[in-house]
Protein backbone atom coordinates (compact mmCIF):
# COMPACT_ATOMS: atom_id res chain seq x y z
CA UNK A 1 0.00 0.00 0.00
CA UNK A 2 1.20 3.54 -0.79
CA UNK A 3 -0.15 6.35 1.36
CA UNK A 4 0.12 10.02 0.42
CA UNK A 5 -1.12 12.43 3.09
CA UNK A 6 -4.47 11.15 4.30
CA UNK A 7 -5.12 9.05 1.17
CA UNK A 8 -4.40 5.48 0.14
CA UNK A 9 -2.99 6.19 -3.32
CA UNK A 10 -2.34 2.58 -4.30
CA UNK A 11 -3.05 -0.87 -2.89
CA UNK A 12 -2.06 -4.31 -4.12
CA UNK A 13 -5.63 -5.11 -5.17
CA UNK A 14 -5.77 -2.06 -7.46
CA UNK A 15 -3.68 -3.59 -10.26
CA UNK A 16 -5.83 -4.12 -13.33
CA UNK A 17 -8.88 -2.37 -11.84
CA UNK A 18 -10.56 0.43 -13.74
CA UNK A 19 -12.72 2.10 -11.03
CA UNK A 20 -14.48 4.25 -13.66
CA UNK A 21 -11.19 5.57 -15.07
CA UNK A 22 -10.44 5.68 -18.79
CA UNK A 23 -7.96 2.80 -18.43
CA UNK A 24 -7.13 0.14 -15.86
CA UNK A 25 -4.51 0.78 -13.19
CA UNK A 26 -0.97 -0.41 -13.81
CA UNK A 27 0.15 -0.74 -10.18
CA UNK A 28 3.81 -1.25 -11.09
CA UNK A 29 3.92 1.92 -13.17
CA UNK A 30 2.04 3.91 -10.53
CA UNK A 31 4.26 2.68 -7.66
CA UNK A 32 7.34 3.42 -9.75
CA UNK A 33 6.12 6.94 -10.38
CA UNK A 34 5.34 7.54 -6.70
CA UNK A 35 8.45 5.97 -5.12
CA UNK A 36 11.44 5.32 -7.38
CA UNK A 37 14.28 7.77 -6.88
CA UNK A 38 12.82 9.11 -3.63
CA UNK A 39 15.06 9.04 -0.56
CA UNK A 40 13.99 6.92 2.39
CA UNK A 41 13.67 8.92 5.60
CA UNK A 42 13.00 5.94 7.89
CA UNK A 43 11.71 2.41 8.02
CA UNK A 44 10.03 0.49 10.79
CA UNK A 45 9.77 -3.32 10.74
CA UNK A 46 7.19 -5.01 12.95
CA UNK A 47 9.00 -7.63 15.03
CA UNK A 48 5.95 -9.90 15.26
CA UNK A 49 4.31 -9.72 11.83
CA UNK A 50 7.20 -8.75 9.50
CA UNK A 51 5.05 -5.89 8.22
CA UNK A 52 7.21 -2.98 7.14
CA UNK A 53 6.57 0.75 6.93
CA UNK A 54 8.94 2.78 4.77
CA UNK A 55 8.64 6.56 5.02
CA UNK A 56 10.06 8.61 2.15
CA UNK A 57 11.36 12.18 2.26
CA UNK A 58 8.30 13.25 0.28
CA UNK A 59 6.02 12.01 3.06
CA UNK A 60 4.85 9.04 1.00
CA UNK A 61 4.57 5.82 3.01
CA UNK A 62 4.97 2.31 1.63
CA UNK A 63 3.43 -0.36 3.88
CA UNK A 64 3.87 -4.06 3.35
CA UNK A 65 1.49 -6.62 4.77
CA UNK A 66 2.37 -10.14 5.80
CA UNK A 67 -0.41 -12.35 4.48
CA UNK A 68 1.19 -15.71 5.30
CA UNK A 69 2.30 -17.39 8.51
CA UNK A 70 4.41 -19.99 6.74
CA UNK A 71 5.69 -18.62 3.43
CA UNK A 72 7.55 -15.53 2.28
CA UNK A 73 5.09 -12.71 2.83
CA UNK A 74 6.76 -10.03 0.72
CA UNK A 75 9.99 -9.39 -1.17
CA UNK A 76 11.48 -5.96 -1.83
CA UNK A 77 14.58 -5.13 -3.86
CA UNK A 78 16.43 -2.15 -2.46
CA UNK A 79 19.35 0.02 -3.51
CA UNK A 80 22.14 -1.76 -5.35
CA UNK A 81 20.07 -4.93 -5.66
CA UNK A 82 19.80 -5.77 -1.96
CA UNK A 83 16.91 -8.20 -1.33
CA UNK A 84 14.64 -7.89 1.71
CA UNK A 85 12.47 -10.97 2.27
CA UNK A 86 9.84 -11.32 5.00
CA UNK A 87 9.50 -14.72 6.59
CA UNK A 88 7.12 -15.92 9.28
CA UNK A 89 7.39 -14.88 12.93
CA UNK A 90 8.65 -11.37 12.21
CA UNK A 91 11.91 -12.38 10.57
CA UNK A 92 13.23 -10.26 7.69
CA UNK A 93 16.15 -11.67 5.68
CA UNK A 94 18.56 -9.24 3.98
CA UNK A 95 20.67 -10.52 1.09
CA UNK A 96 23.20 -8.31 -0.64
CA UNK A 97 24.10 -8.85 -4.32
CA UNK A 98 27.39 -10.44 -3.29
CA UNK A 99 25.62 -13.03 -1.09
CA UNK A 100 23.20 -13.99 -3.86
CA UNK A 101 25.97 -14.81 -6.35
Amino acid sequence: MVILGETVSLASGDHGQQYGLTSSIDAVAKATNLLVGRKIRSFVPDKVTSDLEIIFETGAILRTFNESSGFEAWHLVGPRGTDFIAQGNGKIIVLSQQEGK
